[in-house]
């Protein structure tokens, strides 16, 4: 059974054979082409048929009830079982045999992964459509339903179209002349529906079956029944257990004598074509034995799928180093003989992900769990388990219920997965009790009630005994948990740790935004790829070696990666923040190379800013880093304050940033530049890369970088982006007026001299461009001017001025004059007696750096400036 000898039937109906006359029909349908029985198995699975007699005692008993009277048996019945125990072959034996006496009205095979088949979208219409070509009676009223209601085939559920398009209009039929015949002579019609719990559209299937057995609570004499099969899931156990439905469980169907007449027949055609068996038979008789062949039919139980396995490793054309004959014994040994069957059974899912994880966990647990239960313990979906096991149902009993366990076919597969000579790339290391112990601990804190709950409370401890016999000394690291992890972690890793390249490789992939094939970490390095290689196969218990060289490698579990990255826990084996600084330069190189379409190449186009982020992020000092590297660095800033230069206040808010020596929040920043905080939310929401944003409008915004600030403040570095004194000056002025008018400190203002380019820029240049421009619009400007220039000058930031002293203090006066003359606005004797650090200034002062030779025309100069002082605040004091 199941091995696709009958995989080649002819068609003897499909839509092609619909009535002249009604083409359009299908047309109009549009069902699929390879949803029935008469499909192509070969390239439209499942590909499976009964093996000729076998399982008649099964298909006796399906035929009984489809042929049965509608007065004392139900319209549906439901044959369920494990994946793979054959449920497909007797659903394609029953649809042939019924549609030989002509009372097949139609079957569909749901297969998942496979567009429409494995969706309810067109179940409806591919039935009416199949129903129309057995039963051409049928597709007036199929044809009158459609015209009816316009809207049936596009937005009309599936419960609907199934009453419309298949339900009544053979309801209707039966009521010709020719089908009421049939049926009274032959018995009713039967639709075959197989693998209903490979269909995706979990909804849909359970509003098929409600609405089927409701129909035929209405209709209890239609001459018509369904056969469904598929495995025990909740969504139609729950709607098919129930009075309506007749149920078959085939594992109550399995049977040795089917085994037997199955492996008897293959070694009987095997003697036939074999010249190797033959001679065998010739010399030393009949081959093999009784005893020999029922000893394998015990063994292989009531699994095709493993008898077929045994057989064809058996027999296997390919190996040429023994010969069936002496594979035999090795089979019925229970010895290494099957390790060539399992490894490369094992090797069809080698490439999904989670196989490792999945298989080791499966090898390993104390206590069998279903397929939900694996998902849970390993932390991924379901689905991910199911994908590795369809392909290993020649070895894995992939159960029929979301209840029942995950088992091996026989314990040998354990003993083959467990021992590493046997198994090689599918070992499944003891060391990986380690991570079930990881994830027991996790799970039996969450007290849910599920199974890998229930099973993590039960046998967390056994599994970390079973690490403690392989781990030297671990006794003592038991407690806590994290040092057993970080002890077995230093114990693999210790393996590889004098390997070239060792240091490079494990941080490279600790540190990737995202996983890289062994190809493409070779390329990002620029080693060679047998080099990863050699460092990763000792270390397959923690970073499994893909299956080839395009997959990608990944950590076994996110803990290794906190482990190296940790120092206190990895020590030598420490991943520091500053690799990141190698992986962007060689990203860069990689970026300005031909454009190859590699991996490596492919992966360094968003890496390089990835890496760059994260070197900025993580390393305090990364100013140090880059010195050798600013052209890449200057590129990633200027990419990333560009995209905003022309949003309103983007200077201000940046220059704010900047130029203040605490951190402030963006409410801060807002009532300090007079804006709205949505505007600076939408400045800085855009800057995270570079600039840490809490996601409280009134926790500080932090600029944390040294480099970013003298970026912004060298012109021949940042262009376009240059924050120029003039931004300075703004926000000390902004600053200055808010604390006068308000005795309220927004901002600490970094100093004149934390300036870089004050060497290149013209301090009082800017600020008389300030006080000229701002003249009519800004009040304040002159006091202002004033006040942080004779600031500046008594703190001595112009000991970087040398010559321009007798300059400031001139200048000095007159901003004092200015002020006195222009700005009326300010009570005058208050502002005079108001400390510094009151009007947003700080520092202390001092006099020896004041010293300077001044000449005659100087003098006169400053003493006209000081005249016009007196001048003014006499005028001041009259009024």
């Amino acid at each position: 059974m199941n091995q696709g000898r009958e995989n080649s039937l002819p068609v003897t109906r499909n839509y092609q054979y619909v009535p002249i006359g009604k083409l359009d029909l299908i047309q109009v349908l549009q069902p699929i082409p390879d949803a029935s029985h008469t499909r192509d198995r070969e390239i439209s699975p499942p590909n499976s048929a009964c093996f000729p007699g076998t399982r008649q005692e099964v298909i006796r008993t399906i035929v009984s009830w489809a042929e049965s009277s509608l007065l004392f048996n139900t319209h549906v019945l439901w044959l369920y079982g494990y994946v793979g125990c054959g449920k497909s072959a007797i659903a394609l034996a029953i649809a042939l045999k019924f549609e030989r006496s002509n009372r097949l009205v139609g079957s569909f095979f749901f297969f998942r992964n496979t567009g429409d088949r494995s969706r309810m979208t067109k179940f409806a219409t591919t039935l009416a459509c199949q129903l129309a070509a057995a039963i051409p009676e049928a597709a007036p009223f199929i044809e009158k339903a459609i015209k009816a209601e316009p809207g049936l085939l596009g937005s009309s559920s599936v419960a609907s179209q199934l009453r419309r398009l298949v339900y009544e209009p053979f309801k209707a039929a039966t009521k010709r002349v020719r089908l009421l015949k049939t049926f009274l002579l032959q018995g009713p019609f039967l639709i075959v529906i197989d693998g209903l719990d490979e269909c995706e559209d979990r909804r849909g299937v359970q509003d098929f079956i409600d609405d089927m057995l409701e129909f035929f609570k209405e209709n209890p004499f239609v001459p018509l029944r369904f056969f469904i099969t598929s495995r025990v899931e909740q969504h139609i156990q729950g709607r098919l257990k129930n009075g309506q439905v007749r149920l078959e469980n085939l594992v109550n169907h399995c049977s040795r004598d089917d085994i037997d007449r199955f492996i008897s027949t293959c070694f009987e055609d095997e003697k036939s074509r074999n010249p190797v068996v033959k001679a065998y038979i010739d010399t030393h008789g009949d081959w093999p034995t009784k005893a020999d062949k029922d000893q394998l039919v015990d063994h292989i139980g009531g699994s095709f799928i493993f008898g077929s396995g045994l057989f064809k490793y058996i027999v296997d054309p390919t190996n040429e180093e023994s010969t069936p004959m002496g594979r035999l014994p090795h089979t019925l040994k229970m010895n290494p003989g099957l390790d060539t069957l399992y490894a490369q059974t094992l090797a069809r899912s080698q490439h999904l992900p989670h196989f490792p994880e999945i298989i080791s966990t499966l090898a390993l647990v104390f206590e069998p769990l279903p397929i939900v239960g694996v998902a849970n313990l390993l932390g991924i979906e379901p689905f991910e388990v199911v994908r590795v096991l369809v392909n290993l149902q020649a070895i894995i009993h992939i159960p029929g219920t979301d209840e029942l366990p995950v088992t091996f076919c026989h314990t040998s597969l354990r003993d083959f997965l467990t021992t590493e000579s046997r198994s090689g790339s599918f070992f499944a290391s003891p060391f990986y009790h380690l991570h079930i112990s990881h994830r027991c601990s996790i799970l039996r804190e969450e007290h849910s009630g599920t199974p890998a709950a229930i099973y993590s409370i039960d046998y967390l401890k056994d599994h970390i005994q079973q690490l403690i016999r392989f781990i030297p000394n671990a006794q003592e690291l038991v407690q806590p948990f994290p040092r057993l992890l970080d002890a077995f972690y230093t114990h693999i890793l210790s393996k590889s740790r004098d390997l070239p390249h060792f240091s490079d490789i494990i941080s490279t992939i600790s540190l990737l935004s995202e996983p890289l094939s062994i190809v493409g970490i070779a390329e990002l390095l620029g080693i060679e790829a047998s080099e990863i290689y050699r460092v990763l196969a000792n270390l397959q218990a923690i970073i499994p070696i893909p299956g080839t060289g395009e997959l990608p490698v990944k950590l076994c579990h996110t803990s290794l990666r906190d482990f190296l990255t940790d120092e206190s826990r990895s020590g030598y084996f420490f991943t520091p923040p500053s690799f990141h600084f190698h992986l962007v330069h060689r990203c860069s190189v990689l970026r300005e190379g031909p454009r190859s379409g590699t991996s490596g190449a492919v992966y360094s186009i968003d890496g390089f800013e990835h890496h760059i982020e994260q070197l900025i992020r993580f390393v305090p000092a990364a100013q140090e880093l880059v010195k050798p590297f600013p052209p890449l660095l200057d590129a990633f800033y200027t990419r990333i304050l560009s995209k905003l230069r022309d949003l309103p206040h983007f200077f201000d808010i940046i220059s704010t940033l900047a130029f203040s020596s605490r951190s402030t929040s963006i409410v801060g920043i807002a009532e300090l530049l007079d804006i709205e905080a949505v505007e600076v939310t939408q400045v800085l929401n855009n800057l995270r890369p570079i600039i840490h944003i809490s996601g409280d409008d009134k926790l500080p915004v932090i600029f944390p970088n040294g480099h970013l600030h003298a970026f912004l403040t060298t012109k021949s570095r940042s262009g376009p982006l240059f924050l120029s004194p003039s931004h300075y000056i703004y926000l000390r002025y902004r600053d200055f007026t808010l604390n006068l008018e308000h005795r309220k400190r927004l901002l600490i203002i970094k100093y004149l001299e934390s300036w870089p380019v004050l060497s290149e820029q013209s301090f009082l240049f800017e600020l008389e461009r300030f006080t000229l421009a701002s003249l009519q619009a800004l009040p304040y400007s002159h006091i202002f001017a004033f006040t942080l220039l004779s600031h500046e000058m008594l703190r001595g930031s112009f000991r970087i001025f040398p010559g321009h002293e007798l300059e400031t203090l001139t200048k000095c006066v007159e901003l004092l004059a200015l002020a006195l003359e222009r700005d009326h606005e300010p009570p005058m004797a208050e502002w005079l007696h108001t400390p510094f650090q009151h009007l947003g200034f700080t520092g202390s002062f001092g006099t020896e750096h004041l010293a300077f030779h001044i000449r005659q025309e100087q003098v006169k100069t400053l003493q006209h400036d000081l005249q016009r002082v007196e001048a003014a605040i006499r005028a001041k004091v009259s009024v």
